[in-house]
């Protein structure tokens, strides 16, 4: 824990200087935030001992220079195991922008944002994900919107799906599983240790999740579904959630 909050101070205290240009929506100072924190997190995924398999059966990534990336969503561990593999404007919720600490360190983590207590601005939060990709970043984006227990994939909820045809750029769908905790395979009985959902408590789950060890995870890439003109919401929301879903492994 004492490493695990320092790594985050040292992080904020190099990368607050970097503030006033994601603030005026400077591409390159995201471009390097996004690269830099994907270090960081492989460096705190090595000292957590969570170890990450990425699985591209079908030669997917090769394919894919930026566009929307879509996947499950059980813990705030996701955003660590997603950002070693694949660096990314990650989407999180305006509620998140307004934390004090927390906030500030998403914003310079090079997080877009979204207000999910009022769709009155989603139109202009759908092209700001848009203009992201088409200046060359990649966006990740849990259309779950909320985390889950791990029982099953939730249906994917459709706006942000959006800004992918609107850039016209692909959708890499993923599919993350946790396989073990601490040399048992993930159950039922013992999901809790690593998912963080409903009205779970922050800092009790994170401290306990502290005590555990060799973590597994995989991840495994899906599909890459090229955006066509006929494409809409509804379909690629619904596309996706069946690759992720087909992929998944529900703890039982």
């Amino acid at each position: 824990m004492a490493i695990f909050i320092a790594t985050l101070f040292f992080y904020f205290l190099v990368t607050i200087p970097f503030l006033p240009f994601l603030s005026r929506g400077n591409r390159k100072a995201r471009f390097f935030l996004i690269h830099l924190l994907q270090n960081f997190c492989r460096f705190g995924l090595l000292f957590m001992q969570v170890k990450v398999k990425r699985h591209d059966p079908s030669q997917y990534l090769p394919q894919f220079s930026n566009g929307l990336i879509v996947c499950n969503h059980m813990s705030y561990l996701d955003v660590l195991v997603l950002y070693s593999q694949m660096p990314s404007c990650f989407v999180t919720s305006q509620e998140i922008r307004e934390t004090p600490f927390l906030g500030q360190l998403c914003l310079l983590a090079g997080c877009l944002f979204v207000e999910r207590r009022d769709k009155t601005n989603l139109s202009r939060e759908v092209k700001e994900l848009s203009q992201a990709m088409e200046s060359g970043l990649s966006v990740t984006i849990f259309p779950e919107a909320t985390s889950t227990d791990g029982s099953e994939v939730i249906r994917f909820r459709r706006p942000l799906f959006q800004s992918a045809i609107d850039a016209k750029k692909p959708i890499l769908a993923m599919t993350l599983n946790y396989k073990s905790v601490s040399g048992a395979p993930v159950t039922k009985e013992n999901r809790d240790l690593l998912c963080w959902y409903g009205d779970m408590s922050f800092l009790p789950h994170l401290w306990n999740f502290f005590k555990q060890s060799h973590v597994e995870a995989e991840i495994l890439i899906g599909s890459l579904m090229n955006i066509k003109l006929d494409f809409d919401t509804a379909a690629l929301a619904e596309q996706s959630h069946k690759i992720v879903s087909s992929q998944f492994k529900a703890f039982r």
